[in-house]
């Protein structure tokens, strides 16, 4: 396990080089499940952070419409982990349904791990993106493909599936699967 500062910059590189090898060493770790919660809450609260600071970043006309149609720091910070939660429970579930054999702690602890790595790339958009809006916005579309990619590859792993391709498209099809079922829901209510 990572000790220093430059060990876990060496994991975060590995992580993007070979995200099956970096999703092995996590699960062959055996961290206990309390520092697994409290990583998971860490990485909210800094993403959380990093999202609003984002959101200052922006124009005046924009601000006024994110503050008037978005939830506060904290709300959003509890509906973060609210929906994280849900995220890996689903993958935890599904993966399970097809055959799956990995356990929810695995998929915590690499989850959280993924969104580690993403709050870095966050952390660049808000910074580059200070400097260069285009480049910044580049990004943030590079950290949505690496999710993907990271994802897939983790829950591969920490399953033991045969194929990413497999567990992407399974990835895509509970998108929307879940997508269809909050219409739905969001249908209820008009």
């Amino acid at each position: 396990m990572p000790q220093s500062l430059g060990d876990w910059w060496e994991f975060v590189i590995l992580t993007l080089r070979d995200p099956r090898s970096a999703a092995r060493l996590l699960v062959d770790w055996q961290v206990p499940n309390g520092p697994r919660w409290a990583a998971f809450f860490l990485i909210v609260t800094l993403s959380s952070v990093a999202t609003h600071l984002f959101l200052l970043s922006l124009d005046p006309l924009e601000r006024e419409f994110v503050r008037a149609n978005f939830p506060g720091p904290i709300s959003f910070a509890v509906l973060q982990a609210v929906a994280w939660l849900l995220m890996v429970g689903v993958t935890f579930g599904a993966a399970r349904a097809f055959g799956g054999k990995g356990r929810f702690a695995d998929v915590l602890l690499t989850f959280t791990w993924l969104q580690a790595v993403v709050f870095l790339f966050q952390v660049a958009q808000i910074v580059i993106g200070g400097i260069l809006p285009t480049l910044g916005s580049m990004i943030g579309v590079a950290s949505m493909i690496v999710f993907l990619w990271l994802f897939t590859v983790f829950t591969t792993v920490v399953h033991k599936f045969d194929s990413a391709w497999t567990t992407f498209a399974g990835i895509i099809a509970g998108i929307f699967v879940i997508g269809i079922f909050i219409a739905a829901l969001s249908g209820l209510g008009t």
